[in-house]
């Protein structure tokens, strides 16, 4: 990985994130932007994370994970 990021001069993580989306295994926002903005809630703080949202979760799990109850997608990037 770390040859191929260099042939092609990006860091590590670009280099993943940029051959992940090439598989095309992940929904896109409205605007076509990739990353989704969530909100982790929990009883004395929240944070935001950002990330991918799955089109076909089956493709990288056996057993899809159970929905988080303190994750939410944020509203600016809700699906229509």
């Amino acid at each position: 990985m770390a040859v191929h990021a260099k042939q092609e001069q990006l860091a590590d993580w670009q280099w993943v994130q940029k051959r992940f989306e090439k598989l095309q295994l992940h929904r896109k926002q409205p605007n076509g932007l990739s990353i989704w903005t969530c909100t982790v809630t929990r009883p004395r703080k929240s944070r935001r994370l950002h990330g991918y949202l799955l089109k076909y979760p089956r493709v990288l799990f056996n057993n899809t994970p159970p929905d988080n109850p303190y994750l939410a997608l944020s509203p600016a990037t809700s699906p229509e």
